[in-house]
């Protein structure tokens, strides 16, 4: 069986439908675009409306990066100083140990002596 070629390629109806649903999308998608392009021409750009604009916002970033750095600053301030005030507790807690072994030491001592004596 020998299969005979169309020189011409044969497409579904429903292929007509799709080409001009895809016609109709390009032609709305190209007027919405003039539109837009029509409405910032009215309008101006941001740069072109407000040259200072772009420089106010640089400065605002500007500023938040300043004071972004300067909590950053106190962050590593407050921890250097929880470490010291850390290191001080423990410090603490080892003589308030020690005291405390010598006071049940001295309590021992004096329990072992008031037996001794009665």
């Amino acid at each position: 069986m020998q299969r005979v070629l169309s020189p011409q390629p044969v497409l579904p109806a429903a292929w007509v439908d799709v080409l001009e649903s895809v016609q109709q999308a390009l032609v709305k998608a190209e007027a919405d675009a003039a539109q837009r392009e029509q409405a910032a021409a009215t309008f101006g750009l941001p740069s072109e409306r407000q040259p200072d604009h772009e420089v106010a916002w640089k400065q605002c970033l500007n500023r938040l990066d300043e004071r972004s750095q300067a909590w950053q600053r106190r962050i590593q301030q407050a921890e250097r100083e929880a470490g010291e005030g850390d290191t001080a507790l423990q410090t603490g807690e080892a003589e308030l140990r020690q005291w405390l072994t010598a006071a049940e030491t001295a309590a021992r001592r004096l329990v072992n002596w008031v037996a001794g004596g009665v």
